[in-house]
């Protein structure tokens, strides 16, 4: 029987990517409110308002430009990640969908385990086809390390994704 280890349509979201796009909206949150409320975020911080005057000019002025950059940045990023991530799990999605995802089967042969102090990442082949991906660094598509052993009976579909064959779906055999 075989178990189903990785599917893009399920496993896409990692944490990682939610704190990052999480994190950003605050960001940007807090910036624009920055912007368009100050005052009324100083005065439910508790905080005095400079009186009227040089100091307060000056003060609010840098404040303002400092917030609007701040937020022109956080919005720019945000917008990049959100395209970015939403963007590359469709495109991952639809690969299996449209016939762009290469089905493979097969015994996992010259298994090397991820090597963290090497920085040389998990690799093996099946079929005489190469993979290689580390843990450490999120894809969109399988890099969970440790699951494969030589002579692992795996089948799944794979995509060429920046140069190295990735899995979109990987089973491994598992038998009671």
């Amino acid at each position: 029987m075989y178990e189903i280890v990785y599917d893009v349509g399920r496993d896409y979201w990692e944490w990682q990517y939610v704190a990052v796009i999480i994190f950003m909206a605050l960001w940007t949150s807090f910036a624009l409110t920055m912007v368009f409320w100050r005052d009324h975020v100083i005065n439910f911080l508790g905080l005095d308002i400079p009186k009227p005057g040089l100091v307060r000019d000056v003060f609010f002025g840098a404040h303002r430009v400092l917030a609007v950059i701040f937020s022109l940045i956080g919005i720019a990023v945000l917008t990049w990640l959100v395209s970015h991530f939403v963007g590359s799990y469709f495109d991952l999605k639809t690969a299996i969908a449209d016939g762009r995802c290469r089905h493979i089967a097969g015994l996992v042969a010259d298994f090397s385990p991820e090597n963290v102090e090497r920085r040389q990442p998990e690799s093996f082949r099946i079929n005489g086809v190469s993979f290689s991906y580390s843990g450490g660094v999120a894809t969109g598509a399988f890099h969970r390390t440790g699951l494969m052993r030589e002579g692992s009976d795996v089948r799944g579909c794979y995509v060429d994704r920046f140069g190295e064959n990735a899995f979109l779906r990987l089973e491994v055999r598992r038998d009671h």
